[in-house]
């Protein structure tokens, strides 16, 4: 017998709504970490249930030959037993492409330009829900990294969903918005360093934490990328340069960029 709902509530996925023709969902949290949901666009509703986690609240339903598919975090196995994209994976390939990024992994500087570029274009207000911490080089989310290799490896085995998928006409506003982050890059900067510099140099300004007495300015935030990062050792004109940039676009005195 199926527990009586505590409450029930409305949710719209944080990366689904960049899609278009997405399926609203209705959920309802269930006692003993249980959440049912049901699809309010699709003949005779869908129903199923998935573990309560931080991400569990971010479901979305839709039919893909007769299935229900689409919890946005983790693989999708249907009744039929075939292994399909879920959509955070098809949202992030489709916003790679249209940050002109490749979603090739097999070298450490693909890699850095994956993390950089979602983490800039996040700056733009394309809010994919991943959340970065510090590391050696810069701002790093694990789960981007888990679904870039999961999105590869379904791509690779012929998984071809993305292509019967398109971003929302908003979301592809501000990828074209994120892509001036970037730009202005000087011809002797490669663009991976140009990138790291760009988000190492946000995330010091704006995130992380330097002490009650920081004054956040160029030499003090450049101070602190040199301590974590000492290969940029004698490269304070490209830091400066690097810190210009985000002072054009606004990215100094707001931590996201300011409306157009």
């Amino acid at each position: 017998m199926p527990q009586r709902p505590e409450r029930s509530e409305r949710f719209v996925c944080a990366r689904c709504a960049y899609l278009e023709g997405r399926i609203r969902v209705e959920m309802q949290r269930m006692r003993f970490g249980v959440v049912t949901h049901r699809s309010e666009g699709y003949p005779g509703g869908l129903r199923g249930s998935v573990a309560v986690g931080w991400r569990s609240i971010s479901v979305n339903l839709r039919p893909r030959n007769g299935l229900t598919a689409g919890i946005c975090s983790g693989n999708v196995w249907p009744h039929g037993g075939a292994k399909i994209m879920n959509p955070s994976q098809i949202v992030l390939k489709l916003v790679v492409d249209a940050v002109d990024q490749t979603l090739e992994l097999d070298s450490f500087e693909q890699r850095l330009m994956i993390q950089k570029k979602i983490y800039l274009t996040q700056l733009s207000g394309l809010d994919l829900a991943y959340r970065f911490g510090w590391y050696l080089h810069g701002p790093y989310s694990r789960e981007l990294t888990s679904d870039a290799f999961r999105a590869k490896e379904q791509i690779d085995d012929g998984e071809d969903d993305y292509e019967r998928e398109t971003l929302a006409p908003f979301a592809k506003k501000l990828t074209k918005r994120a892509k001036t982050i970037w730009a202005n890059r000087p011809d002797d900067i490669d663009e991976d360093d140009w990138l790291e510099l760009l988000a190492s140099l946000h995330f010091l300004k704006h995130i992380a934490y330097m002490g009650k007495n920081a004054r956040r300015d160029f030499d003090d935030i450049w101070k602190a990328l040199i301590d974590s990062k000492p290969r940029f050792k004698g490269r304070k004109g490209d830091g400066r340069t690097a810190w210009e940039q985000l002072g054009r676009i606004g990215l100094l005195e707001n931590k996201l960029l300011p409306a157009a």
